[in-house]
C-alpha cells in the first residue's frame, strides 16, 4: 500500500506540473479602443514648419474622411448584442493606459471577424455604432511559436498575453496536484511487513528535489512542450536527476508489498513486476500527456 500511495502521488504531481506550464500557443487576438479624433488632434498639434503638405492636409480633414482614409476599407462593422457586450467588456478592462485586451481568436463573436482579420494581414478595425457616434477598436492577431521560448529567458515573444491565456491549463494542473495530495493523505500508510523504519525527512527531501528537477526546464524555457523542443539537453539532464530522486522517494526495496529475497529467484521476479507497475503508475501519465501535447501543440 505504501508503494501505491507514493506512485499515485508522483503520477499526479508530474502531470500537474506539466499542465501548469503547458503553452499550446493557440492564436490570440488583442483589442484596444482607438480614438481617431484624439489621434488627429495630436497630429494637428504636432504640425510645424517642417510638416509636409500631405501631413497638413490629413490633419485638417473632416474626421469622417480622416477615419475613412486611415482604415482603407479594412474595417468590420460589428452589429448585435454579443458585440456590444464584448466591446463594453473591452472598454472596462482597457483602463486609462489603453492596455490591449487579449481573447482567443475562436470565441464568439470574435470568430465572425476572422475573414476580415485574415484579409487585413492580421490587423483590422472593428466599428460599432453607438448613440454618440461610431467607436473603433484595433484588432491584432498574435501567433507565437517555439522560437519565442529560450532558456533561461523563458517566453520572450512580442506582446505577451496574460499568463492565464498563455498557460490555459493551469487550473487543471493545480487540480491534478491537489488530487495527488488528497490520495496520498487519505490512503492509509501501511509499510510492507519487515520494512525498515521510514526516514520522512530524507524521503521529503528526495520528493522535493525530484519535483524541482522536473520543473526546472519547464520554468527556465517557459513552457512544457518547449522544454523538450528548445532545450532537450537541459530537459534530459534535469529529468534524469528527477527520476533518480523520485525513485529514491518511492524506495521500492522498502515499500514494495513483496520485498526481494536474495535467495529466491521467484521473489526477485515478483519484485521486478511490482517495480514495473510502479513505473507505469508513477511516470506513465506524464509520458502519455507529454506525447499527446507534442502531437497536438508542437508549433
Amino acid at each position: 500500500m505504501e508503494l501505491l500511495r507514493r506512485a499515485l502521488l508522483i503520477g499526479s504531481l508530474l502531470p500537474g506540473l506539466w499542465l501548469f506550464r503547458l503553452a499550446p500557443l493557440d492564436p490570440l487576438v488583442s483589442l484596444v479602443p482607438v480614438d481617431f479624433g484624439a489621434r488627429q488632434a495630436r497630429e494637428r498639434a504636432a504640425l510645424d514648419d517642417r510638416a509636409s503638405e500631405a501631413q497638413r492636409r490629413q490633419a485638417e480633414l473632416p474626421l469622417s474622411v480622416y477615419i475613412e482614409e486611415l482604415l482603407q476599407y479594412n474595417v468590420f462593422s460589428a452589429v448585435g448584442p454579443d458585440w456590444e457586450r464584448l466591446l463594453a467588456e473591452v472598454d472596462a478592462r482597457t483602463g486609462p493606459d489603453a492596455r490591449p485586451v487579449f481573447l482567443r481568436a475562436d470565441v464568439e463573436p470574435m470568430v465572425d471577424a476572422g475573414d476580415r482579420l485574415a484579409a487585413g494581414g492580421g490587423t483590422t478595425f472593428i466599428s460599432l455604432s453607438r448613440p454618440g457616434g461610431d467607436v473603433h477598436y484595433q484588432v491584432v492577431r498574435h501567433v507565437w511559436t517555439r522560437r519565442d521560448f529560450d532558456a533561461p529567458a523563458g517566453f520572450r515573444g512580442a506582446s505577451p498575453p496574460p499568463p492565464g491565456l498563455l498557460y490555459p491549463f493551469r487550473l487543471a494542473g493545480l487540480a491534478a496536484v491537489a488530487a495527488g495530495l488528497l490520495f496520498f493523505f487519505l490512503l492509509p500508510a501501511r509499510p510492507a511487513a519487515g520494512a525498515r523504519s521510514r526516514r520522512p525527512a530524507i524521503d521529503s527531501a528526495a520528493l522535493g528535489a525530484g519535483l524541482a528537477a522536473f520543473a526546472l526546464p519547464l520554468v527556465m524555457v517557459g513552457g512544457s512542450i518547449q522544454a523538450l523542443t528548445r532545450a532537450p539537453w537541459l530537459t534530459s539532464a534535469a529529468w534524469l536527476a528527477a527520476f533518480v530522486c523520485l525513485h529514491r522517494f518511492a524506495a521500492p526495496a522498502r515499500h514494495a508489498p513483496d520485498p526481494p529475497v536474495a535467495s529466491s529467484p521467484a521473489s526477485r521476479m515478483l519484485f521486478i513486476r511490482e517495480g514495473l507497475v510502479f513505473l507505469v503508475m508513477a511516470f506513465g501519465p506524464v509520458v502519455f500527456l507529454a506525447s499527446m501535447s507534442l502531437v497536438l501543440w508542437d508549433r
